[in-house]
C-alpha cells in the first residue's frame, strides 16, 4: 500500500502508527518526497524550489498578511506575518509555531545546505482563490499550486505531484493499473484522481475532485476510505 500527503513523512508518521506495517510506500510533500517504508530509503532525488522564488513568494505573502512553510527534506521553517495572538477564526484551524517576519542567518543557510521542496501558504480563507489565481498567472510554467485545505496553498515544481510518486511505484514494480486504487478529497490529489481508474472521492471532497472520480463514498470523517478498502481486499 502507498500513502499519499501534501505533508511531510516526519509529519505524518506518529498519525500511521497504527497501520505502519501495511505502508510500502510513502508519497510526500506533494509528490516532491518518494520513500520506500519497508527498507526505510529515500526512492529518488527531490527536485528543489531556488531561494529568488521563495524570496518573492514572501514579498506577496507578507502583504496579505499571512504565513509561509519552506519545507526542506530533513526540516520545516516557518516565517510568520500574523499575530497569532490574534483571534482571528481561520488562524485557530493551523498552528502556527512562531511569530516573526524573518529568518534567521542560521535558518537560512540550513535552507541553503538543504534541498527546498515546497512551499506551504497559510492565508486568510477570505481570499486564497484569488491569490491561486494571481500566482498561477505569474509562475504556472515552473511551479504548481495546489489548494490543499481552505487556508493552504502547496507549491511545488512544475511536473511534480502526487500521481507522479504513484506512476515511479507502478514502473518499477510493475503495477499494472487494474490494481490500482486511489481515494482523495483535495485538489493536491486530482492529477491521482484523474489518472487512475479505480478512483474514489468522499462526499466532503472538492468538487473538481469528485468532477472526476469513478466513484463518490460517504464524508472522511465516517472511516469511510478504510471500510472501501476492506471491500476492495476482500474481491
Amino acid at each position: 500500500m502507498a500513502i499519499t500527503s501534501s505533508n511531510s513523512y516526519q509529519y505524518c508518521i506518529d498519525l500511521l502508527k497504527p497501520i505502519i506495517d501495511f505502508i510500502h510506500f510513502f508519497v510526500g510533500n506533494n509528490g516532491s518526497i518518494l520513500i520506500d517504508n519497508i527498507k526505510g530509503e529515500l526512492m529518488k532525488t527531490p527536485k528543489t524550489l531556488n531561494m529568488d522564488f521563495i524570496n518573492e513568494i514572501l514579498k506577496d505573502v507578507k502583504l496579505l498578511g499571512g504565513a509561509v512553510q519552506i519545507i526542506t527534506s530533513k526540516k520545516v521553517f516557518v516565517n510568520s506575518y500574523i499575530n497569532i495572538f490574534k483571534s482571528e477564526e481561520w488562524l485557530s484551524e493551523k498552528a502556527i509555531e512562531r511569530n516573526i517576519n524573518q529568518f534567521s542567518e542560521y535558518e537560512i543557510n540550513s535552507m541553503r545546505q538543504n534541498q527546498i521542496i515546497q512551499l506551504s501558504i497559510i492565508i486568510n480563507p477570505n481570499y486564497i482563490n484569488q491569490f491561486l489565481v494571481y500566482l498561477k498567472q505569474l509562475y504556472c510554467n515552473d511551479y504548481e499550486f495546489k489548494k490543499s485545505s481552505k487556508i493552504n496553498i502547496d507549491i511545488n515544481l512544475s511536473g511534480v505531484n502526487k500521481y507522479e510518486g504513484i506512476k515511479t511505484i507502478m514502473l518499477l514494480y510493475q503495477i499494472n493499473e487494474d490494481n490500482v486504487f486511489s481515494f482523495g478529497n483535495s485538489t493536491s490529489d486530482l492529477e491521482v484522481i484523474k489518472n487512475t481508474h479505480n478512483s474514489y472521492a468522499m462526499a466532503n471532497s472538492d468538487l473538481v475532485v469528485k468532477e472526476f472520480a469513478q466513484n463518490i463514498i460517504q464524508t472522511s470523517e465516517d472511516d469511510t476510505v478504510a471500510l472501501e478498502i476492506q471491500k476492495i481486499l476482500k474481491k
